[in-house]
């Protein structure tokens, strides 16, 4: 699986860019616009094709996934301490971990979790760079929840974290730094079903 993150700000096109990367395969984009109004969300959930509108998840303003007529929720890790999973219980959830022991302690109502950061974040500069979470894969105890890689994804380092059994990467930075996000996406897309094949995955 690859899942997008937006940017927090507006990027030039970006809905068009999300329409066309949908067409091409996106399974998942993160709404991540969290000093937006929920006015502008709205306007950018309407340029959105709405065939694509089950692949949205919504990640900031999640009181209003009713009125925008989205199905899938995402908490951060704060908001998932805090219990408030049990307001969107109707919603497909997911949440962000920054630990193996958190990632093992998640019970199966969420459908997948972020672990970050693997790599030195690209949107993030400083952040990640003495992360130590590519020599712990032998903690994970919990497939019950799929991993989603996050933090400095790129094509070039994807087979590491694919070989050790991640469930998906997540794509940030380095998606919307290209000039060309759905060229990138189609290579990183076939890397990684290239990936699956060898592993058998």
């Amino acid at each position: 699986m690859i899942v997008s993150i937006t940017l927090p700000h507006q990027q030039f096109n970006e809905t068009r860019w999300v329409n066309l990367l949908f067409e091409e395969g996106l399974q998942k984009l993160h709404i991540r616009k969290h000093g937006q109004t929920a006015r502008y969300l709205e306007t950018y959930i309407q340029e959105i094709d709405s065939n694509f509108h089950s692949r949205l998840v919504l990640q900031s303003h999640q009181e209003y996934a009713q009125e925008f007529g989205l199905q899938h929720i995402h908490l951060n890790e704060q908001d998932r301490k805090a219990n408030r999973h049990v307001e969107f219980d109707s919603y497909a959830l997911s949440t962000s971990t920054h630990s193996f022991q958190d990632f093992n302690d998640l019970t199966p109502i969420w459908s997948y979790a972020f672990l970050s950061p693997f790599y030195a974040s690209i949107s993030k500069p400083g952040y990640g760079i003495d992360s130590t979470l590519l020599q712990e894969f032998q903690l994970r105890t919990n497939n019950a929840v799929q991993l989603i890689a996050l933090g400095g994804m790129h094509k070039d380092n994807m087979e590491e974290v694919v070989k050790n059994g991640v469930n998906g990467v997540a794509l940030l930075g380095s998606l919307w730094n290209e000039t060309d996000p759905v060229g990138y996406y189609r290579e990183c897309a076939k890397k990684l079903k290239e990936l699956r094949n060898e592993n058998n995955q």
